[in-house]
């Protein structure tokens, strides 16, 4: 059962829309929240007070992934992975992946 605080989120969320990109207010609506309760990313939440009222204004969320460089020639693995010895022979990489954001 969801308290107060969680219905007022769930409001808010519910409100967001993104002029520029429906995506970007699909996300928030319809995976954000999956996605931190399975851990698979992370999303803050920007709000703004608009007459003194409160709004999301912005949000970014951060996953964690690995990347395949399996197949990938050695140099082309320096590049996007950078000069570092040893980086050049791995075949997976994690790195973190920012998901939608305004």
């Amino acid at each position: 059962m969801k308290d107060g605080n969680e219905r007022l989120l769930d409001n808010k969320i519910e409100e967001f829309s993104c002029s520029r990109d429906a995506d970007v207010a699909a996300f928030l609506k319809e995976k954000a929240i999956h996605y931190e309760r399975s851990g698979l990313s992370r999303t803050y939440l920007y709000f703004a007070n608009d007459d003194e009222t409160y709004r999301i204004a912005a949000f970014f969320s951060v996953a964690i992934t690995s990347t395949d460089f399996e197949g990938i020639s050695k140099s082309m693995k320096a590049k996007v992975l950078g000069g570092k010895p040893g980086r050049d022979t791995k075949d997976h990489f994690g790195m973190f992946k920012t998901l939608p954001k305004l």
